[in-house]
């Protein structure tokens, strides 16, 4: 029944490319699906009738050829071209487009693994870095400090809410000190009125000047607890308030302490002689204030500077020791600077940095550097020296040997250790010696305030305080065989029998890099689709024709008994 199997062919044709049309329509309606990828039918002949497969030849007879006959068409397997769609840029910084092979690889909330090429991401109510579907893209981790591990999960952003600081290790000075300049020999030394004592240990409330207490809390004499605040303003490296709470059983070398305390005077550097730093008395009753050497260390002290108040009222008293003889002023070339470094929580910690030329020698220069805070703290008292360091430069002005080079600052009995770089520092015969500071690794606190998508997937988080740090790392799976995929709705695939995951790492080391606010284009061709559409149509006509014509036969065979 020959004309009975062409109807049936002529079905096969109808089938296979009513199927093809559908999948060259799906192919023009995602013509603009973000990083749709193309399916193609790969149309193949049916099953054949074979009725003579054929003789050989022989010594007398010609061979012959096999008497077969086909049975229609089918589609032997749609396959997807997993080419890369065209670049499209968007300006949206959480958009990738994923430049190679890869696929970002995303989980549900079920924790079902799938990938996908679509870009198009967004932060979610949670701050995980999610698809537009909502299911959560996959990535390396960070730890505590910020480094990125190899464990994958969840990222996480949380704007907002992630604050960070630092704790300064390491701060750099540089500048360039003049070896020409002045020697430094004397310090700053001025002598108070002649009190009625010779003896440090006087109580305060027994010393007077002219009969006139040296701390009046308000009536006319010293009896009750007072709050003495301090604020120099006599010195070009300002020195910060200081407050301390005197009784009138203390000691005069209570008030002198605080006094070379506040103005940061070094006690414990060696100076020339008659140069000693810090507070002494003399035969005269005079109290002595010697600062350290080199011009940027001079100071004045005025009794303006001082407001006495008392501890149970706050009643105003009177600060009457008055530092007015000069007896000699600071000389020696001499800079002076003052920054910030930060502790552990970011809390900023003043440093004042003072240095001065020392030696001059045949072999250079040595220039003594002072460091001070009014930040540290100690059990008694106040004391902000907090280290000191010895420079020496070649005839040359290079930096031969430092000697002391770390500050350490306590605040609550916590010290702070602080390398003190001083590399970028020169002795050169400049106009005006200056130092600086050219940075240090601390930092105040600061929020997530944003992050980028970077080209090896890295989340680098923007913080408010200028700090950059990563937040994770998106991942991409390599496929083996991506045509082998499952197609699953909202441009996700799954793995199917004929496919595997390589690997899962990081971009560029697996399948190519991110580039951030693009996305992939649909890998359509409309042309070429349409010029597929138009063939696969008149095929489908072709087969009516089949068909028709085998009815007209038909109609012949049944009209031939009449």
């Amino acid at each position: 029944m020959g004309i009975a199997r062409s109807l049936d062919i002529a079905i096969t044709g109808l089938n296979t490319y009513s199927t093809d049309i559908e999948i060259i329509g799906n192919n023009i309606a995602n013509v603009n699906s973000t990083a749709y990828k193309e399916f193609r039918a790969e149309i193949v002949n049916s099953l054949v009738l074979l009725e003579n497969p054929g003789t050989p030849v022989t010594a007398d007879t010609a061979g012959s050829n096999p008497i077969q006959f086909g049975l229609g068409v089918e589609i032997g397997a749609v396959t997807t071209d997993f080419s890369i769609g065209p670049l499209i840029t968007t300006g949206i910084s959480t958009d990738v487009f994923i430049d190679g092979a890869g696929f970002l690889v995303v989980e549900d909330a079920f924790g079902q693994q799938f990938f996908t090429r679509n870009g198009a991401l967004q932060l979610d109510a949670n701050g995980d870095l999610s698809t537009a579907e909502g299911l959560t893209v996959q990535g390396f981790q960070v730890d505590a400090d910020f480094n990125i591990t190899d464990e994958i999960g969840n990222l996480n952003i949380p704007i907002g809410t992630l604050t960070i600081a630092g704790e300064t290790t390491t701060a750099s000075l540089e500048g360039a000190v003049d070896p020409t300049g002045e020697i430094a020999t004397d310090a700053t030394i001025l002598d108070s009125l002649a009190t009625n004592t010779t003896d440090l240990n006087t109580p305060l409330a027994d010393v007077t000047v002219d009969g006139q207490p040296i701390i009046d809390d308000g009536s006319g004499a010293f009896t009750e607890a007072v709050t003495i605040t301090y604020t120099p303003s006599g010195s070009d490296l300002t020195p910060a308030p200081a407050s301390i709470i005197l009784n009138p059983t203390d000691p005069l070398s209570t008030l002198t302490n605080f006094i070379v305390g506040t103005l940061q005077i070094d006690t414990d550097l060696e100076q020339p002689a008659g140069n000693e730093p810090g507070a002494t008395i003399l035969d005269t009753g005079q109290v002595r204030l010697t600062g350290n050497l080199g011009t940027i260390n001079d100071f004045s002290v005025s009794t303006s500077d001082f407001v006495v108040e008392t501890v149970a009222d706050g009643t105003l008293g009177s600060y009457n020791l008055p530092f007015e003889d000069r007896a000699q002023t600071a000389n020696g070339e001499s800079a002076g600077l003052q920054f910030e470094v930060f502790d552990n929580v970011g809390d900023a910690l003043p440093v004042t940095a003072s240095i001065y030329l020392d030696e001059v020698n045949n072999t250079g220069s040595v220039f003594q550097m002072i460091f001070s805070s009014s930040a540290n703290e100690v059990a008694d008292g106040i004391d902000r020296t907090v280290g000191m360091a010895t420079l020496a430069f070649d005839t040359n002005g290079n930096l031969t040997d430092v000697v002391g080079n770390e500050i350490t600052i306590t605040r609550g009995g916590v010290p702070q250790t602080i390398t003190i770089d001083v590399d970028g520092i020169q002795a050169l015969a400049v106009a005006t010696s200056q130092i600086v500071l050219a940075n240090q690794d601390g930092f105040p606190p600061g929020t997530l305030e944003d992050f980028a998508i970077e080209e090896d997937g890295v989340l680098s988080g923007l913080f408010s305080n200028g700090q950059v740090r990563p937040l994770g790392q998106i991942v991409l799976a390599q496929i083996d065989n991506p045509s082998g995929l499952l197609v699953e709705p909202d441009s996700l695939y799954s793995l199917g029998p004929n496919s595997n995951v390589v690997a899962i790492g990081a971009p560029n080391d697996v399948t190519g890099g991110l580039l951030a606010g693009a996305l992939e284009g649909s890998n359509v061709d409309v042309t070429m689709s349409l010029v597929d559409l138009i063939v696969a149509s008149t095929a489908f006509v072709a087969n009516t024709r089949t068909v028709a014509t085998s009815q007209d036969i038909f109609d012949a065979l049944i009209a031939l008994p009449r």
